[in-house]
């Protein structure tokens, strides 16, 4: 379909001899296609997908690579969704098979195989695992998911009558999701409740995480082409992002649209688009021009404020302001005035589910001292006390604005480099030479490290983006080198939460290759700077898991003990269920030490 009109037939009748019998059908669908761009079709009219999308030969018992499909548990136009196990005896565990309806692509089974490699990575205890992905013996594409029971997103919220608070506090863990993913350069491309499942323990999980890239028909050569360009048309237009509709680059920002339109109908009921009858053609021209309804100028239905536990006009009380901001930012139309990721979108709506400011736009000093004022009641009703918080209120907030400016430069900076560096590997400026995944990272760290004059926070941040993806890629000895760079720029401000943040990173890269020494070092670094920077009690876990774990190294079993049992008491208040397993571990061994070691039996 790349190819002129003209040009079409002749490349049908020069397939190879294997393929001679495709040619046929492909010639019928041609003619169809032909007419479908010629004439105008009447209401009841076949479309276009009906007519090109051969129907589906798939039953209950039948066999689709390696899998026998049990129950059709899905249906709708890009394809069917099957409860199926495999029958080669592998794997013992239900999943869904995907059979997406699409025509033939060149090197279809290679690019799937490839993506596979990619989705399949992501490991998240709310993104639902892509476990295969191929075409079968008669050349039907197919995709083997992790099967998840649970409700879609907005029916789980309205069932179990949500507030605003309580949406906004289960949409954190998408959010959590999503930025997980992004991470890993992965976008989803087709964000929206259908693909979000809630189970009965209320846990979120992401379904077909980059499926729509699996789905589209351009060739990608590696997972930093997720953060540059897609050509795909495989999305859904009423959580498609500007970018999408339009068919131009996709960005991180391209995902936070999609949340931003879930968020609004989570909370408003109804979609942010103005338009007249809802056709696709208004739709998408209300989606790239801008046509947006202000959350709390939107006209709330009694039963949408009902399942809120709220009433219309409390409902839209509420949204005005703030709220009002974060959607809008989410929704903004040029993707530099979104939120630059999913955990700028998240920490803006924990701040306002903690009563301060947001930081969507500047608060103002009224705004600030209001929100101060809810959160201190009682020391607000001192006289003299109240003038003093007023004012320091409201230098706070002057503050707070100077420092979501200075955030806002960092993360487009950050950005900038990144895609800048991702369309260097463009395979067209490299005689359609792949650019290895190693040398992208190798030629940005050189650039770095020749631009002394670049940002040394910025520099920070992208040194940290590296450092993840050299772990990815499983060397730790760039991981480790990488991470003391960054170490090495944070220090320049002294005591702060990055450069603590940074330590642990640097201590985690040093324990993976052995140095045992090293690490200890800079985890006596950890500790003085804990003197003016108190632990989070997730931070307090790994210091003392860390600390448990050298010691166990050392043969000093009494201080491995205490360490991993001073770990658990931390782990057991953030129900960290890995960790605690991890840290439960390291003290069985310590006592195991104890039983073993010659000096305990004196």
């Amino acid at each position: 379909m790349s190819l002129p009109a003209h040009e079409r037939s002749a490349w049908v009748e020069s397939l190879p001899a294997a393929q001679h019998a495709l040619r046929e059908p492909l010639r019928r669908l041609l003619e169809v296609q032909a007419g479908i761009e010629t004439r105008h079709f009447i209401d009841g009219a076949l479309t276009a997908a009906e007519v090109l999308t051969p129907p589906a030969a798939v039953l209950i018992g039948d066999l689709v690579g390696p899998y026998r499909l049990l129950q059709q548990i899905g249906d709708g136009g890009m394809g069917s969704v099957w409860l199926a196990e495999r029958t080669d005896g592998t794997i013992k565990r239900k999943i869904a098979l995907n059979l997406p309806r699409m025509v033939w692509a060149r090197d279809l089974a290679s690019r799937m195989a490839r993506e596979r490699d990619i989705l399949g990575s992501l490991e998240h205890p709310n993104i639902a695992r892509l476990y295969d992905a191929s075409v079968d013996q008669l050349g039907r594409p197919f995709l083997a998911l992790e099967y998840v029971e649970g409700q879609r997103l907005d029916h789980y919220c309205d069932e179990h009558r949500l507030t605003v608070d309580g949406r906004i506090r289960l949409f954190l863990q998408v959010l959590d999701a999503v930025q997980y993913a992004h991470t890993n350069l992965v976008l989803h491309r087709d964000l929206k409740p259908g693909n979000i499942l809630v189970n009965q323990r209320a846990e979120i999980r992401l379904l077909d995480f980059g499926i729509a890239k699996l789905m589209g028909d351009d060739t990608v050569s590696s997972p930093a082409d997720a953060l540059s360009r897609s050509l795909s048309r495989a999305m859904t237009p009423r959580y498609a992002s500007p970018e999408q509709v339009q068919q131009t680059r996709l960005t991180l920002a391209s995902d936070v649209y999609s949340l931003g339109v879930m968020l609004y109908e989570l909370l408003v009921g109804s979609t942010p688009f103005i338009t007249q009858n809802g056709s696709r053609a208004e739709l998408e021209m209300a989606i790239t021009e801008g046509h947006l309804r202000t959350p709390s100028r939107a006209k709330i239905d009694p039963g949408t404020a009902d399942v809120c536990q709220s009433t219309p006009r409390r409902l839209l009380r509420i949204l005005r302001g703030e709220l009002d901001a974060v959607l809008l930012k989410a929704l903004a139309r040029n993707a530099t005035d979104r939120y630059p990721s999913a955990e700028v979108l998240r920490a803006d709506l924990v701040r306002w589910l903690e009563g301060h400011p947001v930081r969507a736009k500047p608060p103002s000093r009224l705004l600030a001292i209001r929100k101060f004022i809810a959160c201190n009641a009682w020391t607000v009703g001192i006289g003299t006390t109240a003038v003093t918080a007023v004012t320091v209120a409201a230098v706070i907030a002057v503050l707070q604005a100077r420092e979501t400016r200075i955030e806002s430069r960092r993360a487009t900076a950050t950005r900038d480099f990144l895609i800048g560096l991702f369309e260097n590997a463009n395979p067209e400026l490299h005689g359609r030479r792949d650019i290895p995944a190693k040398q992208l990272l190798l030629s940005g760290e050189s650039v770095l490290d020749a631009a002394p004059d670049f940002d040394y926070r910025v520099k920070a941040d992208i040194y940290s983006a590296i450092a993840t993806v050299w772990s990815q890629i499983g060397d730790r000895e760039k991981t480790k080198k990488t991470s003391a760079k960054r170490v090495a720029l944070l220090e320049r401000d002294g005591p702060s939460r990055a450069l603590l943040t940074a330590l642990f990173d640097f201590v985690e890269a040093c324990m993976q290759t052995g140095e045992h020494a090293i690490a200890a070092i800079y985890l006596g670094r950890i500790a003085e700077l804990s003197m003016k920077l108190p632990l989070l009690k997730q931070q307090r876990a790994e210091y003392d898991w860390y600390r448990g774990w050298i010691a166990l190294r050392n043969s000093d079993f009494d201080r491995a003990e205490e360490g991993f049992s001073s770990s658990l008491d931390s782990l057991r208040e953030t129900k960290d269920a890995v960790r605690e397993l991890r840290a439960l571990s390291g003290r069985i061994q310590s006592r195991l030490g104890m039983v073993t070691s010659p000096r305990y039996f004196i």
